[in-house]
């Protein structure tokens, strides 16, 4: 499950009715081992694993994700862990009265909870609406896991289970629905064990290259705490990590291809997405904007994003080029600036490893803008009206 950057970085791919993204992940417990494995399929390669150590009443972690630095997958001190996956929409039931958590629900359940059991205890107090195109897979170092299909909860049955982009509980009958589900499912079946052998065979079986290519993988040893990390679907190079020595070191931020040594696959796909960015950028670049209308433009926008709380996104004028940050409880670099390229008088984007974001400023009589509709690659808008 993909989540944008800098502007919305806390909207998931399940807000954008985007279609499903290609992602597998799975839960074997057998032969007195815990695994879970996951491969994360997208097209923005610039992909990060960090550490948070503990505080006071919050467990130490690690976590996968891309340059936004929100959660796409992760474990725990605890022995829990996560992935998450792009859906189709499928509106669940109603979840008035439930409270809305103002922030990044996923980063509190693995900061907070130890355990399956408390993970649905937590989940279940709170609006999950923004799960509506969306799932999550949550394991425990106990052999437990759960499939989160928005307001279902898929406990696992036997000794494995496996979780794609199509919802298990809608369904009379799973097979020849996805085949990286079922590749996962006949393995899986037939194994006599857990071990790490088995899941790089999972997970080299359900890679996929393409335009949303396989950018890492990673087998979490529950029990023991390590996590094995792949980048780009080669499966002949691990990197291996000991959670609790890397939480010794102190919270750090790496970028996963610098742990690997650059194959021909990987430089040649990261050559074509520069040259895409920039194509699009000169595609879509318009005439500068006159200074007199960028000031009117300067501003705070609020944007009420579900399942994520409130978001103010701050434009300023710098010179010539307007520039916008995000800012709230839940953002994590809020000094981050971003260029606005002006496409027409009123509509601006940006573009980065996801694609182009639109900004388009709505304005009143005067010609003061009252509000701002945001466009992500996905597709969806949000809009954020303008306050003082």
């Amino acid at each position: 499950m993909r989540l944008l950057p800098r502007l919305t970085p806390l909207i998931p791919l399940a807000l954008l009715a985007a279609p499903a993204l290609p992602c597998t992940a799975f839960l074997i417990a057998k032969g007195g081992a815990v695994l879970m494995g996951n491969n994360e399929d997208f097209w923005n390669h610039e992909v990060r694993i960090w550490f948070v150590p503990a505080e006071e009443g919050r467990y130490g972690r690690v976590v996968l994700g891309y340059e936004n630095m929100y959660p796409q997958g992760g474990m725990n001190e605890k022995g829990l862990a996560f992935d998450g996956f792009a859906t189709a929409r499928y509106p669940m039931r109603e979840q008035e009265g439930k409270e809305v958590f103002g922030g990044s629900l996923i980063d509190e359940v693995m900061a907070t909870c130890a355990t399956v059991d408390e993970v649905v205890a937590l989940l279940e107090r709170y609006d999950l609406r923004a799960l509506e195109s969306a799932m999550l897979m949550f394991a425990d170092r106990s052999g437990d896991s759960v499939i989160v299909e928005g307001d279902e909860f898929l406990r696992k049955e036997g000794p494995f289970q496996v979780v794609t982009n199509f919802y298990q509980s809608r369904q009379e009958d799973d097979r020849g629905l996805c085949p990286r589900f079922d590749a996962a499912q006949e393995i899986l079946g037939e194994a006599e064990e857990a071990s790490l052998a088995l899941c790089r065979r999972v997970l080299a079986a359900t890679a996929q290259e393409g335009g949303a290519p396989t950018q890492y993988s990673n087998v979490f040893d529950l029990r023991r705490g390590r996590i094995h990390l792949y980048h780009f679907h080669n499966f002949e190079e691990v990197v291996v990590f000991d959670l609790a020595e890397e939480l010794a070191k102190g919270a750090r931020v790496l970028e996963i291809p610098s742990l690997f040594r650059p194959s021909f696959a990987y430089s040649r796909y990261v050559k074509k997405r520069e040259r895409e960015k920039a194509a699009e950028i000169d595609r879509r670049r318009g005439k500068p904007v006159e200074i007199e209308v960028l000031d009117r433009y300067a501003g705070r926008y609020r944007l009420q994003l579900p399942g994520a709380g409130e978001i103010v996104v701050v434009v300023r004028r710098d010179g010539r080029r307007l520039l916008a940050s995000a800012k709230g409880s839940a953002v994590r670099d809020e000094d981050e600036e971003t260029e606005l390229i002006p496409e027409t008088r009123t509509s601006f984007f940006y573009v980065d490893g996801d694609g182009a974001t639109t900004i388009r400023f709505v304005t009143g009589e005067e010609g003061t803008p009252d509000r701002i509709v945001v466009t992500p690659p996905m597709g969806a808008e949000f809009q954020g009206e303008r306050i003082e």
